[in-house]
């Protein structure tokens, strides 16, 4: 059976929490983290295993000790309770809660009714609620009774990786109270509403459907909640580990999606897994044009600048891994922009991002990073010289 995949363009972290990660990796050990930093497993195990601890409430933090807040924000309390105990704080909270944060409290202080759309038990939704003494409605359903805050000046803002559709629903039924008293706040992600919509896209054209990401990602959810409004059979993975190939050896077009916290390594395992099993169910597919599409190691041109992801560092240099490759790639140390090498100093920085210039692609693939500082001198040179202006060299 020839079989067609078609992979969503909104892949990979969303920028808040490609944010949040990466300010927690960096951090030493012995940190706190209070909650997990994103709800994706196998991304908590990675922080975990960096010598990060992850605690359920600031009870767990010693006097003086450092803790990371979550991506999905915190009470306003908590900021209070670490200048108490003289706890250093990092504050990873995405800048879209943050913002959805400081609307509730500016317009609780003023008076008004707070109307919070959002699931009660999600962590974001709780920091929220901690922005104005947990004196808010929380409305999950869109045919909720509103008679209760009838009359009242009402503020309606909603949890930022909430259903687009569902907020609209939410928001026409509150008006009906009086449209003039009711002030409404979109404040759902736009990351999230992309993702929302093209997911929807895909779903229409297919027969099956991959949705990527943790178990308990609300993001991931709605992903899955959508897909299944408009496609018959969804598959729900959190790693390639949960994917049966044989589930889809029948299907003609599979889309494929993942959520704002899924890494971009998650969804390329999933792929490489379908594209290894392709042959044993029988299927003349396109799968291989798929990994080809994201396996961009092929289409490299000397003198372009890659982004890469730092994933170990040994005496010889680091190991990097380029998007949606197969197999890491060895950056000998020679080819990094510091004075003097140290592997400690790299391994506080596995899972960070490192831009390098491609050098040569032939007999393999090589990478350097201090090769893009000496271009641009190079350059900022030549501009001189073409200015005419006067330079000496010291030797």
């Amino acid at each position: 059976m020839n079989q067609k995949f078609i992979l969503a363009n909104n892949d990979g972290f969303c920028p808040g929490v490609e944010r949040a990660v990466n300010i927690a990796l960096n951090q030493e050990r012995g940190t706190f983290v209070l909650g997990e930093i994103i709800h994706n497993e196998q991304v908590v195990k990675k922080v975990n295993d960096r010598g990060l601890i992850t605690v359920q409430s600031l009870n767990e933090v010693p006097d003086d000790g450092k803790v990371v807040f979550r991506s999905h924000g915190v009470t306003l309390d908590s900021y209070a309770e670490c200048k108490k105990r003289n706890i250093t704080y990092v504050d990873c909270t995405c800048p879209f809660v943050n913002k959805t944060q400081l609307i509730v409290k500016q317009n609780y202080d003023e008076g008004k009714t707070i109307v919070i759309a959002g699931n009660k038990n999600h962590p974001e939704v709780l920091s929220l609620l901690g922005w104005c003494d947990n004196k808010a409605y929380i409305v999950n359903d869109e045919n909720y009774d509103f008679s209760q805050i009838e009359g009242k000046n009402v503020v309606l803002v909603c949890q930022t990786t909430y259903s687009a559709k569902k907020f609209d629903k939410i928001i026409k039924n509150i008006k009906k109270l009086s449209e003039k008293k009711v002030e409404v706040f979109k404040t759902i992600c736009y990351t999230t509403i992309g993702r929302q919509n093209e997911t929807e896209q895909i779903a229409k054209k297919c027969d099956a459907m991959i949705v990527i990401g943790g178990l308990n990602s609300s993001n991931t959810n709605k992903l899955y909640e959508i897909a299944s409004t408009h496609c018959k059979n969804v598959f729900r993975l959190s790693c390639a580990d949960d994917l049966n190939v044989q589930n889809l050896k029948n299907f003609k077009i599979i889309g494929i999606v993942s959520g704002a916290s899924t890494p971009k390594a998650q969804t390329r395992e999933v792929l490489l897994k379908m594209e290894e099993k392709s042959t044993e169910v029988n299927a003349t597919s396109s799968m291989a044009d798929v990994v080809a599409k994201i396996d961009n190691e092929s289409k490299f041109k000397r003198g372009q600048i890659v982004t890469a992801t730092i994933s170990q560092a040994t005496e010889e240099g680091l190991l990097i891994l380029l998007p949606f490759s197969k197999k890491e790639i060895a950056l000998s140390k020679d080819e990094l922009d510091v004075e003097t090498y140290n592997v400690a100093d790299y391994e506080g920085k596995i899972g960070e991002s490192i831009d390098l210039l491609v050098i040569d692609l032939k007999p393999s693939l090589k990478l350097s990073q201090k090769m893009i500082r000496i271009q641009k001198e190079e350059d900022a040179l030549g501009t001189e010289i073409e200015g005419g202006k006067e330079f000496s060299i010291v030797c």
